[in-house]
Protein backbone atom coordinates (compact mmCIF):
# COMPACT_ATOMS: atom_id res chain seq x y z
CA UNK A 1 0.00 0.00 0.00
CA UNK A 2 3.45 2.73 0.39
CA UNK A 3 3.28 3.58 -3.36
CA UNK A 4 -0.59 4.12 -3.42
CA UNK A 5 -1.95 7.55 -2.98
CA UNK A 6 -4.14 8.46 -0.07
CA UNK A 7 -7.13 10.17 -1.07
CA UNK A 8 -5.86 13.89 0.72
CA UNK A 9 -3.15 13.65 -2.09
CA UNK A 10 -5.27 12.72 -5.05
CA UNK A 11 -7.78 15.75 -4.42
CA UNK A 12 -4.10 18.26 -3.36
CA UNK A 13 -3.18 16.72 -7.30
CA UNK A 14 -6.31 17.79 -8.86
CA UNK A 15 -6.53 21.09 -7.53
CA UNK A 16 -2.81 21.73 -8.37
CA UNK A 17 -3.57 20.53 -11.99
CA UNK A 18 -7.12 22.86 -12.15
CA UNK A 19 -5.39 25.80 -10.88
CA UNK A 20 -2.43 25.64 -13.72
CA UNK A 21 0.44 24.82 -11.74
CA UNK A 22 3.46 23.62 -13.09
CA UNK A 23 5.50 20.80 -12.40
CA UNK A 24 8.68 23.41 -11.44
CA UNK A 25 7.02 25.29 -8.70
CA UNK A 26 6.41 21.17 -7.34
CA UNK A 27 9.89 19.86 -7.66
CA UNK A 28 11.55 23.99 -6.39
CA UNK A 29 9.42 23.50 -3.24
CA UNK A 30 10.51 19.83 -2.89
CA UNK A 31 14.19 20.81 -2.85
CA UNK A 32 13.45 23.07 0.17
CA UNK A 33 12.93 21.95 3.63
CA UNK A 34 10.68 19.51 4.51
CA UNK A 35 7.76 20.21 6.83
CA UNK A 36 5.95 16.98 8.16
CA UNK A 37 2.34 18.07 7.79
CA UNK A 38 -0.70 17.02 10.04
CA UNK A 39 -4.13 16.73 9.57
CA UNK A 40 -5.96 18.02 12.21
CA UNK A 41 -9.43 16.70 10.79
CA UNK A 42 -7.90 13.63 11.04
CA UNK A 43 -5.76 13.11 13.24
CA UNK A 44 -3.24 9.91 13.93
CA UNK A 45 -4.53 7.49 16.44
CA UNK A 46 -1.72 5.03 16.53
CA UNK A 47 2.04 6.01 18.22
CA UNK A 48 5.22 5.28 16.77
CA UNK A 49 5.42 2.46 19.67
CA UNK A 50 2.21 0.49 18.74
CA UNK A 51 2.94 0.76 15.21
CA UNK A 52 6.22 -0.76 15.91
CA UNK A 53 4.35 -3.34 18.16
CA UNK A 54 2.03 -4.29 15.01
CA UNK A 55 4.87 -4.38 13.25
CA UNK A 56 6.49 -7.15 15.51
CA UNK A 57 3.22 -9.09 15.73
CA UNK A 58 3.08 -9.35 11.84
CA UNK A 59 7.01 -9.98 11.20
CA UNK A 60 6.40 -12.73 13.84
CA UNK A 61 2.59 -14.24 11.52
CA UNK A 62 4.80 -13.71 8.30
CA UNK A 63 7.85 -16.41 8.90
CA UNK A 64 5.07 -18.69 10.14
CA UNK A 65 3.25 -17.96 6.77
CA UNK A 66 6.42 -18.65 4.98
CA UNK A 67 7.04 -21.94 6.80
CA UNK A 68 3.49 -23.05 5.98
CA UNK A 69 3.29 -22.20 2.42
CA UNK A 70 6.14 -23.74 1.98
CA UNK A 71 5.58 -26.93 3.04
CA UNK A 72 1.60 -26.73 1.61
CA UNK A 73 3.10 -25.37 -2.17
CA UNK A 74 6.13 -27.78 -2.26
CA UNK A 75 8.52 -24.48 -3.72
CA UNK A 76 10.19 -21.62 -2.34
CA UNK A 77 8.29 -18.77 -0.55
CA UNK A 78 8.90 -16.02 1.15
CA UNK A 79 6.88 -12.97 3.11
CA UNK A 80 8.17 -10.24 4.87
CA UNK A 81 6.62 -6.81 6.47
CA UNK A 82 6.40 -3.86 3.87
CA UNK A 83 4.74 -1.52 5.41
CA UNK A 84 2.12 -0.28 8.37
CA UNK A 85 0.22 2.52 7.70
CA UNK A 86 -2.65 4.02 9.74
CA UNK A 87 -5.67 5.06 7.11
CA UNK A 88 -9.12 5.33 6.50
CA UNK A 89 -11.11 2.82 5.25
CA UNK A 90 -12.29 4.68 2.09
CA UNK A 91 -8.57 5.38 0.61
CA UNK A 92 -7.93 1.44 1.59
CA UNK A 93 -10.58 0.46 -0.27
CA UNK A 94 -9.79 2.92 -3.47
CA UNK A 95 -6.72 1.17 -3.43
CA UNK A 96 -7.78 -2.06 -4.39
CA UNK A 97 -8.73 -3.58 -7.78
CA UNK A 98 -12.63 -4.13 -8.33
CA UNK A 99 -11.89 -8.00 -8.84
CA UNK A 100 -10.72 -9.20 -5.80
CA UNK A 101 -10.00 -12.44 -3.11
CA UNK A 102 -11.09 -10.46 -0.07
CA UNK A 103 -11.14 -13.24 3.55
CA UNK A 104 -13.47 -11.40 5.90
CA UNK A 105 -12.55 -12.34 9.30
CA UNK A 106 -14.05 -12.47 13.15
CA UNK A 107 -11.26 -11.88 15.11
CA UNK A 108 -12.60 -10.98 18.58
CA UNK A 109 -11.45 -9.46 21.31
CA UNK A 110 -10.96 -7.14 18.08
CA UNK A 111 -14.39 -5.86 17.35
CA UNK A 112 -15.22 -5.33 13.84
CA UNK A 113 -13.72 -7.21 10.56
CA UNK A 114 -10.15 -8.04 9.91
CA UNK A 115 -9.37 -8.17 6.12
CA UNK A 116 -6.96 -10.27 4.13
CA UNK A 117 -6.49 -9.54 0.41
CA UNK A 118 -3.75 -11.61 -1.64
CA UNK A 119 -2.69 -10.10 -4.72
CA UNK A 120 -4.89 -12.28 -8.18
CA UNK A 121 -1.84 -13.42 -9.65
CA UNK A 122 -0.42 -14.85 -6.21
CA UNK A 123 -4.44 -16.66 -6.08
CA UNK A 124 -4.17 -18.28 -9.25
CA UNK A 125 -0.31 -19.27 -8.53
CA UNK A 126 -1.07 -20.70 -5.55
CA UNK A 127 -4.71 -22.66 -6.68
CA UNK A 128 -3.00 -24.04 -9.29
CA UNK A 129 0.05 -25.27 -7.08
CA UNK A 130 -2.90 -26.64 -4.80
CA UNK A 131 -4.82 -28.53 -7.74
CA UNK A 132 -0.97 -30.06 -8.74
CA UNK A 133 -0.14 -27.79 -11.37
CA UNK A 134 3.37 -25.89 -11.71
CA UNK A 135 1.93 -22.39 -10.73
CA UNK A 136 3.42 -20.81 -14.45
CA UNK A 137 0.27 -19.80 -15.36
CA UNK A 138 0.42 -16.24 -17.20
CA UNK A 139 -1.88 -13.08 -16.18
CA UNK A 140 -3.50 -13.21 -20.01
CA UNK A 141 -5.17 -16.47 -19.13
CA UNK A 142 -6.07 -15.51 -15.59
CA UNK A 143 -9.81 -15.50 -15.93
CA UNK A 144 -12.30 -12.31 -14.47
CA UNK A 145 -14.28 -14.26 -11.71
CA UNK A 146 -13.78 -17.18 -9.45
CA UNK A 147 -15.25 -20.40 -9.82
CA UNK A 148 -17.03 -22.13 -7.19
CA UNK A 149 -14.45 -24.55 -6.46
CA UNK A 150 -11.90 -21.72 -6.25
CA UNK A 151 -13.67 -20.14 -4.23
CA UNK A 152 -14.29 -23.33 -1.80
CA UNK A 153 -10.42 -23.94 -1.99
CA UNK A 154 -9.33 -20.47 -0.99
CA UNK A 155 -11.95 -20.67 1.60
CA UNK A 156 -10.49 -23.82 3.10
CA UNK A 157 -6.90 -21.99 2.65
CA UNK A 158 -8.13 -19.06 4.56
CA UNK A 159 -9.11 -21.18 7.74
CA UNK A 160 -5.61 -22.64 7.57
CA UNK A 161 -3.43 -19.28 7.04
CA UNK A 162 -5.69 -17.63 10.22
CA UNK A 163 -4.32 -20.07 12.76
CA UNK A 164 -1.03 -18.70 12.88
CA UNK A 165 -3.00 -15.39 14.43
CA UNK A 166 -3.03 -16.93 17.84
CA UNK A 167 0.62 -17.30 17.69
CA UNK A 168 1.61 -13.99 16.49
CA UNK A 169 -0.78 -12.06 18.45
CA UNK A 170 -0.10 -14.54 21.78
CA UNK A 171 2.13 -11.46 23.61
CA UNK A 172 -0.85 -8.77 23.23
CA UNK A 173 -4.10 -10.48 23.53
CA UNK A 174 -5.60 -13.87 23.01
CA UNK A 175 -7.48 -13.72 19.72
CA UNK A 176 -9.85 -16.16 18.23
CA UNK A 177 -9.87 -16.02 14.30
CA UNK A 178 -12.47 -17.29 12.22
CA UNK A 179 -13.60 -16.95 8.71
CA UNK A 180 -16.85 -15.04 8.57
CA UNK A 181 -17.13 -14.85 4.73
CA UNK A 182 -15.24 -14.60 0.93
CA UNK A 183 -15.67 -11.60 -0.89
CA UNK A 184 -14.65 -10.80 -4.73
CA UNK A 185 -15.26 -7.49 -5.46
CA UNK A 186 -14.54 -4.06 -3.66
CA UNK A 187 -17.14 -2.23 -4.66
CA UNK A 188 -19.99 -3.59 -3.90
CA UNK A 189 -18.92 -4.77 0.04
CA UNK A 190 -19.45 -2.30 2.54
CA UNK A 191 -18.14 -4.15 5.43
CA UNK A 192 -17.08 -1.18 7.39
CA UNK A 193 -17.99 2.57 7.65
CA UNK A 194 -15.88 4.52 5.15
CA UNK A 195 -14.65 6.99 7.39
CA UNK A 196 -13.08 4.02 9.86
CA UNK A 197 -9.80 4.81 10.93
CA UNK A 198 -7.96 1.61 10.12
CA UNK A 199 -4.97 0.14 10.23
CA UNK A 200 -2.83 -1.46 6.35
CA UNK A 201 -0.46 -3.92 6.98
CA UNK A 202 1.39 -4.63 3.58
CA UNK A 203 3.01 -7.50 3.24
CA UNK A 204 5.41 -8.49 0.21
CA UNK A 205 4.96 -12.51 -0.93
CA UNK A 206 7.36 -14.11 -3.17
CA UNK A 207 5.99 -17.64 -4.18
CA UNK A 208 8.64 -19.28 -7.18
CA UNK A 209 9.22 -15.90 -9.69
CA UNK A 210 5.93 -14.55 -8.69
CA UNK A 211 5.57 -11.55 -6.62
CA UNK A 212 2.89 -9.60 -5.01
CA UNK A 213 1.25 -8.06 -2.08
CA UNK A 214 -0.71 -9.67 1.00
CA UNK A 215 -2.40 -6.98 2.99
CA UNK A 216 -3.99 -7.05 6.43
CA UNK A 217 -6.50 -4.39 7.44
CA UNK A 218 -7.07 -4.15 11.16
CA UNK A 219 -9.88 -2.01 12.03
CA UNK A 220 -9.28 0.32 14.64
CA UNK A 221 -12.34 0.63 17.19
CA UNK A 222 -10.52 -0.81 20.19
CA UNK A 223 -7.14 -1.58 18.24
CA UNK A 224 -5.50 0.82 20.22
CA UNK A 225 -6.74 -0.08 23.65
CA UNK A 226 -5.34 -3.88 22.78
CA UNK A 227 -1.81 -2.45 21.83
CA UNK A 228 -1.66 0.20 25.15
CA UNK A 229 -2.24 -3.24 27.10
CA UNK A 230 1.22 -3.20 30.20
CA UNK A 231 1.98 -6.92 28.67
CA UNK A 232 3.29 -5.17 25.18
CA UNK A 233 5.45 -3.10 27.29
CA UNK A 234 7.62 -5.74 27.70
CA UNK A 235 8.59 -6.26 23.84
CA UNK A 236 10.70 -3.22 23.52
CA UNK A 237 12.46 -3.67 26.76
CA UNK A 238 16.61 -3.28 25.91
CA UNK A 239 18.96 -4.77 28.08
CA UNK A 240 21.24 -2.53 30.06
CA UNK A 241 24.46 -4.01 31.41
CA UNK A 242 24.36 -7.28 33.28
CA UNK A 243 23.38 -5.68 37.00
CA UNK A 244 19.69 -5.11 35.06
CA UNK A 245 19.70 -8.54 33.51
CA UNK A 246 20.40 -10.09 36.99
CA UNK A 247 18.15 -8.52 38.17
CA UNK A 248 15.44 -9.48 35.78
CA UNK A 249 16.60 -13.29 36.40
CA UNK A 250 16.28 -13.01 40.00
CA UNK A 251 12.35 -11.65 39.25
CA UNK A 252 11.79 -14.27 37.32
CA UNK A 253 13.37 -16.59 39.80
CA UNK A 254 10.97 -15.09 42.82
CA UNK A 255 7.96 -15.68 40.41
CA UNK A 256 8.91 -19.72 39.78
CA UNK A 257 9.23 -19.71 43.72
CA UNK A 258 6.14 -18.78 44.91
CA UNK A 259 4.65 -21.12 41.89
CA UNK A 260 2.39 -23.88 44.22
CA UNK A 261 3.32 -27.60 42.57
CA UNK A 262 1.02 -30.97 44.15
CA UNK A 263 3.18 -33.18 45.36
CA UNK A 264 1.67 -36.84 46.26
CA UNK A 265 3.03 -39.63 48.18
CA UNK A 266 2.21 -42.89 46.95
CA UNK A 267 2.13 -45.40 49.80
CA UNK A 268 1.78 -48.11 47.71
CA UNK A 269 0.44 -50.00 43.87
CA UNK A 270 -1.92 -52.40 43.97
CA UNK A 271 -4.05 -54.31 41.11
CA UNK A 272 -7.47 -55.69 40.87
CA UNK A 273 -9.66 -57.06 38.49
CA UNK A 274 -13.00 -54.87 37.56
CA UNK A 275 -15.32 -57.90 39.05
CA UNK A 276 -13.35 -57.29 42.63
CA UNK A 277 -13.87 -52.90 42.40
CA UNK A 278 -17.12 -54.10 41.74
CA UNK A 279 -17.38 -55.95 44.87
CA UNK A 280 -15.80 -53.77 46.98
CA UNK A 281 -17.62 -52.63 50.57
CA UNK A 282 -16.20 -50.55 53.19
CA UNK A 283 -14.57 -52.27 55.84
CA UNK A 284 -12.52 -54.54 52.93
CA UNK A 285 -8.91 -54.58 52.47
CA UNK A 286 -6.64 -54.02 49.37
CA UNK A 287 -3.01 -55.46 49.83
CA UNK A 288 -0.24 -53.45 48.57
CA UNK A 289 2.79 -54.86 46.84
CA UNK A 290 5.27 -52.78 50.08
CA UNK A 291 6.05 -53.92 53.08
CA UNK A 292 4.74 -51.98 55.97
CA UNK A 293 7.98 -50.42 56.72
CA UNK A 294 9.05 -49.27 53.29
CA UNK A 295 9.63 -46.41 52.07
CA UNK A 296 7.09 -44.01 51.07
CA UNK A 297 7.76 -42.47 47.16
CA UNK A 298 7.46 -39.04 47.00
CA UNK A 299 6.20 -37.98 43.49
CA UNK A 300 6.03 -34.28 41.75
CA UNK A 301 3.58 -34.81 39.23
CA UNK A 302 3.96 -38.11 38.01
CA UNK A 303 7.84 -38.06 38.25
CA UNK A 304 9.42 -39.31 41.73
CA UNK A 305 11.60 -37.11 43.32
CA UNK A 306 12.64 -38.28 46.90
CA UNK A 307 12.16 -41.07 49.14
CA UNK A 308 10.83 -40.79 52.84
CA UNK A 309 9.50 -42.56 56.01
CA UNK A 310 5.55 -42.14 56.78
CA UNK A 311 4.67 -41.09 60.01
CA UNK A 312 2.62 -37.92 61.67
CA UNK A 313 3.34 -34.06 62.81
CA UNK A 314 0.76 -32.33 64.74
CA UNK A 315 -1.96 -34.90 64.38
CA UNK A 316 -1.66 -34.84 60.47
CA UNK A 317 -0.18 -37.38 58.28
CA UNK A 318 3.33 -36.55 57.12
CA UNK A 319 6.60 -38.58 54.92
CA UNK A 320 10.13 -37.11 56.63
CA UNK A 321 12.17 -36.95 53.33
CA UNK A 322 15.38 -39.41 53.23
CA UNK A 323 16.89 -39.77 49.97
CA UNK A 324 16.78 -37.94 46.63
CA UNK A 325 16.12 -40.00 43.47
Amino acid sequence: MAEKLSQDQIDELLKSMASGEEQSETASSSKDKKIKEYNFQNPKIFNKEQTRTLHIIHDNYARHLTSFLSGMLRTNCHLSVKSVEELRYYEYNNALPESILMGVLDMPPLEGNVLIEFARPLVYLMIDRLLGGTGDMPEDDQPDEFSDIELNIMSRFYRQIIVFFKEAWASVAEVSPSVNRIETNSRLTQIMPLDETVVVIGLDVTIKETQGQLSICLPGINLDELLGHESTRFMFVKKRGSQNEAEEKQIVLDNVKRSEIEVRGILGNARLSLADIMHLQVGDVISLDKHIGSSVQVCIGNKPYFTGDLGTRKSRMAIRVKNVV
